[in-house]
């Protein structure tokens, strides 16, 4: 009976990680709550402020320059040091 009882408890326990597991995990890894919107992206003052904190497009000092990949506004892409002052989860590396 107690074999019976250690089975048990191990599966019980098993299934008490898996489900914690599943309700823990979507609080890690992201740094917002906030979720794309595919269909409705915001007004146009939201998205130029999206892009202006995000920055989606190529980098021109990681490698070769891709002449017009940047829209008329953001022809200067962030500095590198102000790359990293926006991504405060960084560890400090200086």
């Amino acid at each position: 009976m107690s074999a019976v009882r250690v089975i048990l408890s191990a599966q019980s326990l098993w299934a008490a990680g898996v489900i914690a597991v599943c309700f823990l995990s979507p609080l890690t890894g992201c740094r917002s709550w906030e979720t794309p919107q595919w269909d409705n992206p915001g007004p146009a003052d939201v998205q130029r402020q999206a892009a202006e904190r995000y920055d989606p497009y190529p980098e021109t000092d990681v490698g070769q320059e891709i002449v017009g990949s940047r829209p008329p506004g953001y022809e200067y892409p962030l500095s590198e040091p102000e790359r990293i002052r926006r991504k405060p989860w960084l560890p400090e590396l200086w």
